[in-house]
């Protein structure tokens, strides 16, 4: 699979609110697109999973400060 992330990328949610972390896993659902599970790296809630689509997340170094 030849993804825009792969594991171990950080990341960060690319509109509303920030959701720091690092990519855990990447796989494609039953209908061909890509979800990209990351990981929380926020102390408060270090270790929570969410599932995105590559369009919702950036690169952490090209995040907007």
């Amino acid at each position: 699979m030849d993804g825009v992330f792969k594991v171990g990328d950080e990341v960060e949610k690319a509109g509303g609110y920030c959701w720091p972390g690092t990519v855990v896993a990447v796989f494609s659902i039953l209908a061909g697109q890509v979800r990209v599970v990351v990981e929380c790296t926020v102390t408060e809630v270090a270790g929570a999973l969410y599932i995105y689509s590559e369009s919702q997340l950036r690169r952490r170094h090209e995040a907007v400060p």
